[in-house]
């Protein structure tokens, strides 16, 4: 690794260690073939390493090698590489960084500043923030500016690959394979794995509900593609946008190799599959749909667009089953500021609760070797996953930052959700796209699958108490969620570091909204 360069960074600090043999170029064009490398590397051991963006990545076999990033830099555009760990997940400068200037700062001054550092205003964010460009290593003079008495903010947006947290890959006519949604005991014709009541009391809550006096809540579901034509979700998407090409097509990409951008309709399918629809049900089955499409990769300045986005439309709960693939991810101002004004101001100002995945490292969320600032976020409700036995699923990632917890796979059950629909193959059969030959699978899982679960409760609960604020609806989410686990697991406020504060209970949430919203009083969040 070289040079350690620590920021403050969203509240706290990052440290950022520049990679020596690694860096970044615009992709190829003109006279130099696709196959070929950028002038400069053919005498240089390098090799390609992936895409973030627009650019190619690139390692060279020895550090720093004879200057080549200046060689490289004549000839195309080159930035650099930065690491939070040594696992070797980049982090790419996109040039972009958010700055606000301290308030004694005349106008005059911050002009003159942006003049100093080469620095061209790309937008006002409001309260003071802005947006500018720098043609240099944005993390260099970051660390320049934090030093200046006239600079509150001043931090690097940064592109780095996220991992979705889905389960390892291994009428509705499948609603008795929900277990999930109310475990018996037995189901797909076993008894082993099963133990009766380990689910989510959602058929129970279902029970108690008028669907002609229900209020129509609309999920976000963040996630890479979305199969909305599926029996399940036809019908049901509002508002749908992908981020990485901006426009409405949310539509799942293949990427070669079985590969693809399978995981949305999964977690579409298990947070408000139709009834009726096809032969799988969500939790909150009349629900609509905000599909919002990201890529595999992502950004600060995307984050900020996503949050804002979905509060601007009208998303009454977020689900975003993903997070950093990098072992240390310290969120942005800006991206910290995004979420914290969707979860308090969407919905008119009754606020958007947003449920983040825990993650499937096995590991705390944060400690001294990981941190994951999108789940540790405190406005956020994290979600970490138990199995069809009741038990602590050994890949979820736990801590202080746990809500909740859902069921989801682990004990060798996984739940049977929505797949992207395989292709008609002009008399050859089909091709096989999404997890499994044909339109569902029955093994997702992971906390992916547990926050997708939440955030239908969520629904469920807004169902019957629309004027729920996001902070209300969060204190009875918890006030409502049944223990299960080890007693001593919890500490003397009802919290436990793997369990959150219980499973979240549909049936407990929804009779307790209900009460609360027949007396005209809510809980204080």
């Amino acid at each position: 690794m070289g040079e350690a360069i620590t920021l403050r960074r969203g509240g706290g600090e990052a440290t950022y260690l520049r990679s020596e043999t690694d860096l970044a170029m615009a992709p190829l064009r003109g006279a130099v073939s696709a196959d070929s490398l950028p002038p400069g590397l053919e005498a240089v051991p390098a090799r390609r390493s992936g895409r973030l963006g627009d650019l190619e990545v690139f390692s060279l076999e020895r550090p720093e090698a004879d200057g080549i990033r200046d060689l490289a830099g004549r000839h195309v555009e080159t930035r650099p590489i930065y690491n939070t760990s040594d696992d070797g997940v980049p982090f790419l400068p996109t040039g972009t960084l958010s700055l606000r200037f301290a308030e004694d700062v005349s106008e005059a001054e911050g002009r003159q500043l942006l003049s100093d550092h080469g620095l061209t205003l790309r937008k006002s964010d409001g309260d003071g923030y802005m947006t500018v460009w720098t043609p240099g290593d944005a993390v260099m003079l970051c660390a320049v500016l934090q030093q200046n008495q006239a600079v509150a903010v001043a931090e690097p947006d940064f592109r780095t690959p996220l991992t979705r947290h889905a389960g390892p890959l291994a009428a509705d006519t499948r609603l008795d394979d929900h277990w999930h949604l109310r475990n018996t005991g037995f189901h797909r014709g076993y008894s082993f794995g099963f133990e009766a009541g380990a689910d989510a009391r959602v058929r129970d809550a279902w029970e108690m509900l008028d669907l002609e006096t229900l209020s129509i809540p609309t999920i976000g579901v963040v996630d890479d593609g979305f199969d909305l034509e599926h029996p399940d979700l036809a019908g049901k998407a509002v508002e749908p946008w992908c981020f990485e090409t901006n426009s409405a097509d949310v539509s799942p990409r293949a990427r070669g190799g079985g590969a693809g951008d399978w995981h949305g309709t999964g977690c579409a399918g298990l947070a408000a599959g139709s009834f009726g629809g096809g032969e799988i049900v969500g939790v909150a089955p009349w629900a609509k749909l905000m599909p919002i499409r990201m890529g595999a990769e992502f950004d600060d300045l995307m984050l900020e667009r996503i949050f804002r986005y979905l509060a601007a439309k009208g998303c009454w709960v977020v689900n975003c089953s993903w997070g950093p693939t990098a072992r240390v991810y310290e969120l942005s101002d800006r991206a910290h500021r995004a979420i914290a004004d969707c979860v308090r101001g969407g919905r008119n100002g009754l606020g958007t609760p947003v449920i983040f995945a825990a993650g499937n490292a096995g590991s705390a969320v944060s400690d001294d070797e990981r941190h994951n600032g999108l789940a540790a976020h405190p406005d956020v409700i994290a979600v970490s996953a138990i199995t069809s036995l009741d038990r602590f699923a050994d890949y979820s990632c736990f801590g202080k930052e746990i809500a909740v917890c859902a069921p989801s796979d682990g004990s060798g059950w996984g739940m049977t959700t929505a797949d992207v629909r395989d292709d008609e193959a002009n008399g050859a059969g089909t091709s096989v796209r999404g997890y499994a030959r044909g339109d569902y699978f029955q093994r997702y899982g992971g906390t992916s699958g547990a926050a997708a679960l939440v955030s239908g409760v969520c629904a469920l609960i807004q169902s019957v108490a629309p004027a729920l604020s996001a902070d209300q609806l969060r204190a009875l989410l918890l006030s409502t969620a049944r223990e299960v686990g080890p007693r001593d697991d919890y500490d003397s406020t009802g919290h436990s570091l793997h369990f959150g504060h219980g499973c979240v209970d549909a049936a407990a949430a929804v009779a307790e909204a209900r009460r609360l919203n027949d007396v005209g009083r809510m809980p204080v969040g």
